[in-house]
């Protein structure tokens, strides 16, 4: 089975994969362009079979809490893009301020 992440990490396709560059995605007008290159539910017959409800789910959580919550770095100390080694990439610990909204 081949590595996604060598896809996802690819120069030519992502410039500067290592960083954070939401607006890769996004077109002259500021629309979400689609990249077919960018597979991270995977594809053909391993593809998940929950990628719609997952997406669904991180896009609901992910606005709630923004919507919520003011999220600030602590003392302007912005988490690290460095990734930890395991059974999975996860990224390192960090701390931040959430303010409720009101």
């Amino acid at each position: 089975m081949p590595m996604i992440s060598m896809v996802l990490y690819d120069e030519k396709i992502f410039p500067e994969p290592l960083k954070f560059k939401p607006e890769r995605f996004l077109d002259s007008n500021g629309n979400v362009r689609k990249i077919d290159e960018f597979i991270p539910f995977s594809v053909g017959r391993r593809q998940c079979l929950g990628e719609g409800l997952a997406r669904m789910e991180m896009f609901l959580f992910v606005a709630n809490i923004f919507n919520q919550f003011k999220i600030s770095a602590v003392d302007g100390k912005e988490p690290s893009l460095e990734r930890q080694r395991g059974v999975a990439f996860t990224p390192l610990p960090f701390v931040c301020n959430l303010e409720k909204r009101y």
